[in-house]
């Protein structure tokens, strides 16, 4: 659907992402240390390290933490968080998403954050939407993609 009429614009465009519930982790050791970001002050060094070189807005309130079916997971290389993204889930699906990395290793930080699903939930599909870099370093990992996504934002005068 072409919303330019309505004076809307193209925001991104991504590709939805699926994979089955039958995936596990190859074998083989990360460099990082993966875990559960717990607390206020850990939620917002890993927000730091996903925004990169953005101003960082407080998008992910401490209150996050404690829903119970959301998982924030920083990846660490010591004590510094430098990979991450967000689990979410239902009866039927996990959610993945703000999968970033900070070193350009896309594909550690999708494996960390499926091995994280893999360990801690059942056994559902995830799904998820990427672009670029991001979405071959989830096909990669075996996600296929299912549909196109377009996000659109309003033009304000």
């Amino acid at each position: 659907m072409d919303l330019r009429f309505a004076a809307f614009r193209v925001l991104f465009e991504a590709e939805w992402i699926y994979l089955d519930s039958h995936w596990r982790p190859r074998e083989g050791k990360t460099r990082l240390r993966w875990a559960v970001v717990k607390n206020a002050s850990a939620l917002k060094i890993w927000e730091t390290s996903w925004a990169g070189d953005s101003v960082v807005t407080g998008i992910f309130l401490p209150d996050i933490l404690r829903h119970p079916t959301v998982l924030i997971l920083g990846g660490y290389d010591g004590d510094r968080v430098v990979a991450g993204g967000v689990l979410n889930w239902s009866e039927s699906v996990i959610g993945l998403s703000n999968v970033f990395a900070v070193t350009g290793d896309l594909g550690e930080s999708y494996a960390g954050c499926l091995t994280a699903a893999v360990d801690r939930l059942p056994a559902l599909p995830i799904v998820g939407y990427e672009a670029g870099d991001a979405l071959v370093a989830a096909h990669q990992l075996g996600f296929r993609s299912v549909g196109r996504l377009s996000i659109w934002v309003k033009e304000i005068d």
